[in-house]
């Protein structure tokens, strides 16, 4: 046999991570490595551009634990650092840790509810018996004043200062006390005398007669064209000509207002224009103008709107919380409360006063840079109307934390008007939503939270019957479907859960993730425990000791000697107001005298 050739093979190689190192050299590596980059490059831009192959059509989804380990380290960051444009809250006890967001991230559990930035607003939506008090602001309240933050609260019921103010002075806050004309253990704040600087301060005259006004209705219905207007630039002149006197309160606007032929003795006032600057009298010039007219019905509705107004506030109980000195300090800082109260039989009557306080000490509060935050929470925010939009927008880079509660859209509009119930829910950043308890409030909410996809499979499988062949087919489809990320009949069926949303709660794409509660938001019970003892704790010693208080400012010894010493005090105003705005001459009488001194009677001699 001829042999034609002969090969020898080397040994098989051991050395195998070698061998594949070497052959992917020669293919990525020398002549071919510029075209491999640059195919590359093409790849990864057009992976940029085209995005993910498979869009999807929603992206609603709940937060999960990473989303929620961000929002606690964000809580966590502003407690230490204690900005007064970032105040951070959360609901239940709890204190600062290391590592809180990291142990949140392993175990899907949170230390706490972390309620971030509370500057850029908060609301709590939920019908009555839902939680929202006792789950959240009460809480929230709590870890405000844990931090030692100037308070404001508006308490509609009466109760929640039982557990709020209480808790401030049990945390050693210097300075609590309760605005609520009326009752016993009340305070006394003058709105005209602390807030209107002197008789020509135009602009403070004329907000505090308008948000006094606004109060004056429950509803948001427009009014008159033409007489809401002029008696509200009444009310301001009247405030401005009782800061000029010296009884500068809401009583002697009254006084004024109840003098009959008040529109004579203006117009004579006006012309005069003795005793006050001029730029006080210029004031009444409208209604001065139409007494001059003689518009006698035009006169007496305008007159007749204000009179309205002032006419239920001047009640001896009422009177004494609002005339003379105010008995504490308006500027809230560190360590100090103010619980603003209503009374819900006296409502109606007390709502002006109580806004017009309330939006006067805010406005005086957030004049200038406050150097630590101040805190507003107004649970049942539709019983009063205060520009609360105004405070989340414009004040929260000045240290505040607006914080409000309502039942449903429905009574927030009612009170605020359509459009100003969507500015105000949209002022506020973080929302809890609670069961609303109104079908249309809740397809709201689900609307807000947005959509979700659903993908499911179906098979099919056929058999070949009667045909003589064997087996069959079968077939997988997938479907893919759009659903509410949570039905308005889910939320109408929550018992105590809720939907939490603040900025914190998701990724470094996105924020505001929802993040669903349940079955509850659960309180150590340490602080449960806490608060029902603050209740009693209230009634059977603070509340004590602040209507002794009181009573010795007014040195008095029961609340039945008001009557007598309040009617004493209007009296004094009353003549005052004749002093002030005397009926002018009749001008028959005044040419009688002059025609008598002129041609004197024929004397006989």
């Amino acid at each position: 046999m001829k042999i034609l050739a002969q090969t020898t093979q080397p040994p098989p190689s051991n050395n195998i991570a070698g061998d594949i190192g070497s052959a992917f050299g020669n293919v990525f590596g020398g002549e071919n490595l510029p075209l491999i980059l640059t195919m590359g490059g093409i790849l990864l831009v057009m992976q940029l551009l085209g995005g993910d192959k498979k869009q999807k059509l929603t992206t609603a989804h709940w937060a999960g634990r990473g989303e929620k380990a961000s929002a606690i380290g964000k809580l966590c960051s502003e407690i230490k650092k204690r900005k007064v444009s970032e105040i951070g809250l959360y609901c239940g006890d709890w204190k600062l840790r290391k590592r809180s967001s990291i142990g949140t991230f392993f175990s899907g559990n949170p230390p706490t509810i972390p309620v971030c930035t509370i500057n850029r607003g908060v609301m709590v939506v939920g019908g009555a018996g839902c939680g929202k008090t006792f789950g959240v602001l009460n809480p929230l309240a709590s870890a405000a004043i844990a931090q030692n933050l100037g308070f404001l609260l508006y308490d509609y019921k009466g109760e929640q200062k039982w557990v709020v103010a209480t808790e401030a002075l049990q945390n050693g806050y210097k300075n609590v006390r309760v605005f609520a004309p009326g009752k016993p253990y009340s305070c006394c704040i003058n709105p005209i005398k602390d807030f209107i600087r002197s008789a020509t301060d135009n602009f403070g005259a004329k907000q505090l007669a308008e948000v006094l006004y606004q109060n004056g209705s429950k509803d948001n219905s427009g009014g008159d064209p033409f007489f809401e207007p002029a008696s509200q630039q009444l009310l301001q002149a009247l405030i401005q000509l009782a800061r000029a006197t010296d009884y500068p309160d809401l009583a002697m606007c009254y006084a004024l207002i109840q003098l009959s032929d008040l529109e004579k003795r203006l117009l004579e006032a006006t012309r005069k224009r003795e005793k006050y600057s001029p730029f006080l009298w210029y004031q009444f010039n409208q209604i001065a103008s139409l007494a001059k007219e003689d518009a006698g019905k035009t006169t007496g509705g305008i007159i007749a709107g204000a009179y309205n107004l002032l006419q239920p506030l001047v009640q001896p109980q009422l009177m004494a919380c609002t005339i003379g000195d105010s008995s504490i300090q308006t500027y809230i800082d560190d360590g100090m409360m103010l619980v603003v109260e209503n009374d819900i039989a006296r409502q109606d009557a007390l709502a002006p006063v109580l806004a017009g306080t309330i939006h006067m000490i805010v406005l005086q509060n957030f004049a200038k840079q406050r150097q630590s935050g101040l805190v507003l929470m107004f649970d049942e925010l539709p019983t009063i109307k205060v520009n609360v939009a105004q405070y989340a927008a414009e004040f929260r880079s000045k240290g505040c934390g607006t914080i409000i509660g309502f039942q449903n859209n429905k009574q927030l509009e009612q009170r605020y008007g359509k459009e100003g119930a969507t500015i105000i829910q949209a002022n506020m950043a973080t929302k809890f939503f609670f069961n609303p308890g109104h079908v249309e409030t809740a397809e709201e909410i689900s609307k807000y939270l947005g959509e979700s996809e659903i993908t499911y499979s179906t098979q099919n499988v056929s058999h070949n019957f009667g045909t003589g062949a064997a087996g069959g087919s079968r077939s997988k489809n997938q479907s893919i479907q759009i659903v509410p990320l949570m039905s308005k009949e889910v939320l109408l069926k929550f018992k105590r859960s809720c939907v939490f949303i603040n900025p914190a709660v998701g990724s470094s794409q996105e924020g505001s993730v929802p993040w669903h509660i349940k079955p509850e938001i659960k309180l150590p019970l340490k602080q449960v425990k806490r608060f029902q003892g603050n209740e009693k704790m209230w009634q059977e010693k603070i509340e004590p000791r602040l209507i002794a208080s009181e009573f010795k400012r007014l040195e008095i010894s029961s609340y039945d000697e008001l009557d007598e010493r309040m009617a004493e005090e209007m009296n004094k105003r009353i003549a005052l107001a004749e002093e002030l705005l005397p009926l002018p001459e009749d001008p028959r009488s005044s040419a009688t005298i002059s025609s008598r001194r002129s041609n004197p009677l024929p004397i006989d001699i």
